[in-house]
């Protein structure tokens, strides 16, 4: 699933031998057994933010009158459910974006075996605020600062996906730490089975990849790992949602 012409290209040369297509979104795959990586996936999906300003809750936007885009504030519409966060400032995010999403795993898995895993950073519900964040020539930028240009991208609310594939019936494990969830799919053995006929040089580049990957100082605790599912329990999980 690529939207981005550009990425399509990229794509196409490292892995023409594989003979990929590509989907504009997920709702144009076909309705048979389905295996779904999303690493880095959802955190890119759109958000809203609701900002808690003098008293009530708002919606925050995007306005580009005057030449330059900023932030402006509006009404929240009715029927939305925003968390009972009453302090001046806080901010509120959630993705009905994400949400659709998850109602095609539950289109795909509806007649079919189905299972998605789900790699990102993110948390559990229990943190607010912006994490909207906008990254720039290998750094954090202004989230207005290279429109078009810079990659945004926002936390994950893993919690919020656990919830959503409940409601469509369907089973979630996890999230867990990364690190924990490679360490226990053996990653730990493989990097001994590598490091057997390794240069020094090779070796010394495999131990440090695992550790970056592993590490709860590195990707290890930050990045997070979900299971959705209609039916069997993925092996590197322990507890249901």
């Amino acid at each position: 699933v690529e939207s981005s012409l550009p990425m399509r290209e990229r794509q196409e040369l490292a892995l023409h031998a594989h003979n990929p297509f590509w989907l504009d979104n997920l709702g144009q795959a076909p309705l048979a057994p389905s295996i779904i990586i999303a690493n880095e996936f959802f955190d890119a999906l759109a958000i809203r933010q609701f900002v808690f300003w003098n008293g009530v809750w708002l919606r925050r936007r995007i306005d580009a009158s005057g030449g330059a885009l900023h932030f402006v504030v509006s009404e929240v519409e009715d029927g939305l459910s925003i968390p009972p966060i009453k302090s001046e400032g806080a901010i509120f995010e959630d993705s009905p974006s994400r949400a659709e999403v998850i109602d095609q795993f539950a289109r795909l898995a509806a007649d079919n075996p189905f299972a998605a895993i789900v790699i990102d950073y993110g948390h559990q519900g229990e943190a607010g605020g912006d994490t909207l964040q906008a990254v720039s020539r290998h750094g954090y930028a202004g989230v207005f600062d290279r429109p078009g240009e810079a990659d945004l991208s926002a936390h994950v609310d893993f919690a919020a996906l656990a919830r959503r594939a409940a409601r469509c019936d369907l089973l979630s494990y996890g999230p867990i730490p990364m690190g924990l969830f490679l360490l226990r799919l053996g990653i730990g053995e493989r990097l001994n089975q590598l490091c057997v006929n390794a240069t020094p040089e090779q070796r010394e580049a495999l131990i440090a990849g695992v550790r970056r990957l592993t590490s709860p100082m590195e990707m290890g605790e930050l990045f997070r790992v979900l299971a959705v599912t209609n039916g069997v329990k993925p092996a590197p999980f322990e507890v249901k949602q």
